[in-house]
């Protein structure tokens, strides 16, 4: 793994938080917020929302430019280091299926014993667990962070379930959450590229030819 490549995927980390604490931020306001809000109100969360996510977005772009590094190059590189990247691309999808099915089996069971106000907080907990493989994966030790913050804000979200404005409390946090992962990565992006890169990579021995074994 150069510093080139690993800073130009965790932009793509930049960009997903971004997204995620813009959805959040907006279920946490959609909770609270009704017609008979006044304009100023709705245009101020909207501008919020929106400037939040645009401009953490446009960090992730920049993260992305600045790496010099283009998706193109991983088809010219060598066996040992086409194995690292098919690891993480499996790895990577696996923990996405893990978290799909979770979330699915859990929204499944609610609906079914009509404890639908759970849904919310079982998908902020199994959204904050699914960073830790992440974490693991791509040498990111923020995400272990990240996902402790965001499981003990639906861990609490849990406990009260018959407050009115528990799904509010808990989109603000996880929105938090998320927006906060978000500037970190930007802020200390080369320190967490040098930390990563000198770890090792582990390499899929099926990818390899047998002098690379």
């Amino acid at each position: 793994m150069t510093e080139r490549q690993f800073l130009w995927g965790l932009s793509g980390g930049v960009s997903v938080f971004a997204i995620a604490g813009a959805f959040w931020f907006g279920l946490a306001f959609s909770s609270v917020l009704t017609p008979r809000t006044e304009w100023w109100v709705w245009s101020l969360s909207t501008g919020l929302q929106v400037g939040a996510c645009a401009g953490l977005l446009w960090a992730g772009v920049r993260l992305r430019r600045r790496s010099g590094f283009r998706a193109s190059e991983l088809r010219h590189r060598g066996a040992p280091q086409q194995g690292e990247t098919r690891h993480l691309r499996v790895g990577f999808a696996w923990t996405t299926v893990g978290q799909t099915l979770l979330i699915a089996l859990g929204v499944w069971w609610c609906v079914r014993t009509d404890r639908q106000e759970m849904i919310w907080p079982w998908i902020g907990l199994i959204v904050g667990l699914h960073l830790v493989p992440l974490a693991r994966l791509f040498h990111v030790r923020a995400y272990y962070v990240s996902a402790l913050a965001g499981s003990i804000i639906s861990l609490v979200s849990f406990t009260g379930l018959t407050n009115p404005h528990n799904l509010a409390y808990l989109g603000g946090g996880m929105a938090a959450v998320m927006w906060l992962s978000a500037a970190y990565l930007v802020w200390n992006a080369d320190r967490i590229t040098s930390d990563a890169v000198r770890e090792p990579w582990a390499v899929s021995r099926r990818a390899a030819p047998d002098g690379h074994r």
